[in-house]
């Protein structure tokens, strides 16, 4: 599900020419079910307007794009986000972006990599998922010049299981759901074996992003949210507050100077 997110907001503040200019007019993101903010009301869709990045709503999430509007920005925004994809589509998502002109990109995108549905299934060779986002970056330099980059760390995932697996409602929506079985439903070698590999793709991307000249956050991942963060509708997907909690780790408007 894409989206197009217009928003336009002036505000009369004090500030010089120099720093007014630094903001950027136009933002995109790029992964999966968190950046598209599914089930963060509490409902089992995709909420958009509601996501960490690019979200506009009246809601407890300050997104980035109402961030940028809040320092005096009009700002266009563009969610290529896709719930369900892992980094086989990251490409395809950067290059559907791409024509929408966005100054400033956020890539949060990989936890369907570290997610096993069924025992026939593996994780992402992590040469695999670099090349990727390699790939993926290379798109965006090429097709918008001087565009800023945003990686995100992933979510600790396994933390899920770690604050919800006492809880009875919890426990009943994942017998429930076919999703990420080895983190939900698994083994603590399962849950290892994930946790393993979200540490291994995280540091893959801190070094990626090193090369590539792009920036790397790797502040998601130290998140320390609680069940109570977590959607009823499902026990798994990030709420309203939990979108709050990932722009507040991943938003610094210092990247914009």
């Amino acid at each position: 599900m894409k989206q197009l997110l217009v928003a336009v907001c002036v505000v009369f503040v004090v500030a010089s020419t120099s720093a007014f200019g630094v903001y950027p007019t136009s933002m995109a993101v790029c992964g999966d079910s968190v950046s598209q903010a599914a089930c963060s009301d509490n409902v089992l869709h995709d909420a958009p307007t509601h996501s960490w990045a690019t979200g506009i709503a009246s809601d407890a999430c300050s997104s980035h794009i109402e961030r940028i509007i809040a320092a005096g920005t009009s700002c266009v925004g563009f969610n290529s986000s896709v719930s369900g994809a892992d980094t086989g589509t990251l490409v395809a998502q950067a290059t559907n972006a791409i024509p929408y002109g966005p100054q400033y990109v956020c890539i949060l995108m990989g936890h369907n990599d570290v997610c096993i549905t069924s025992a026939n299934e593996g994780f992402t060779d992590t040469a695999v998922y670099t090349q990727r986002y390699n790939d993926a970056i290379d798109a965006l330099q090429a097709g918008l010049p001087g565009v800023k980059i945003m990686v995100s760390s992933l979510i600790k995932v396994t933390r899920i299981w770690d604050v919800a697996n006492t809880n009875f409602t919890c426990k009943l929506l994942w017998a429930l759901n076919s999703g990420c079985n080895n983190i939900l439903k698994g083994t603590s070698t399962t849950r290892t074996a994930a946790l393993n590999k979200t540490i291994e793709y995280n540091n893959a991307m801190s070094s990626l992003c090193a090369t590539q000249g792009v920036y790397y956050d790797p502040d998601v991942y130290n998140i320390a949210f609680a069940r109570t963060n977590l959607s009823t509708a499902d026990c798994f997907h990030p709420n309203i507050g939990f979108q709050n909690l990932i722009a507040n780790a991943t938003y610094d408007a210092t990247r914009f100077n």
